[in-house]
């Protein structure tokens, strides 16, 4: 799982540099959550120049967040926070963005989310107020079907190896 989390966020860059007129090198990156996708997210938009902020529920996570260099903020300060970002990330699968919050961001905001179903985004309100919120799901296997594959593969042997001390020596 940890290993997929590349391919995700990669995913996620692909569809931030398509569906936005801006590039995403300077552009005001929200990331929602602080687990094992969000973390390779917040790192490769920060990698390819974006200033990236951290938005999570636990003290524990934005301190891990802000000693990777990332802004950080609580889930509770997003309503009042949300028309800063260009670009929202959300990993988290509860609703966050709820119509509260999506009638508060920008005009042109490009909202992708990779959470699993139903996913952290109000959708039907996200369409109804012209916000563009696109649910991201199975990204590795969409961004880089060959990788995913083959890290499932890996993560399978692991697990025997794990499990039943099944070696890879012959």
């Amino acid at each position: 799982m940890i290993k997929n989390c590349l391919p995700t966020a990669e995913g996620a860059l692909q569809i931030a540099l398509n569906e936005t007129a801006e590039t995403v090198f300077g552009s005001r990156v929200l990331v929602l959550g602080y687990g094992r996708t969000a973390k390779c997210c917040a790192r490769l938009f920060k990698a390819v120049g974006a200033d990236c902020t951290v938005c999570a529920r636990r003290a524990e996570s934005l301190a891990d967040a802000w000693t990777e260099g990332f802004e950080t903020f609580y889930v509770k300060e997003l309503r009042d926070r949300a028309s800063d970002f260009d670009i929202i990330i959300n990993t988290v699968p509860a609703l966050l963005l709820a119509e509260k919050v999506l009638s508060d961001v920008r005009k042109n905001v490009l909202i992708i989310d990779l959470a699993s179903k139903p996913g952290g985004t109000d959708f039907l309100s996200a369409e109804r107020l012209g916000v563009k919120a696109i649910h991201a799901l199975a990204l590795p296997e969409k961004t880089a079907p060959a990788s995913a594959g083959s890290l499932l593969g890996e993560a399978v042997g692991e697990i025997f190896r794990e499990r039943w001390g099944i070696s890879d020596k012959r």
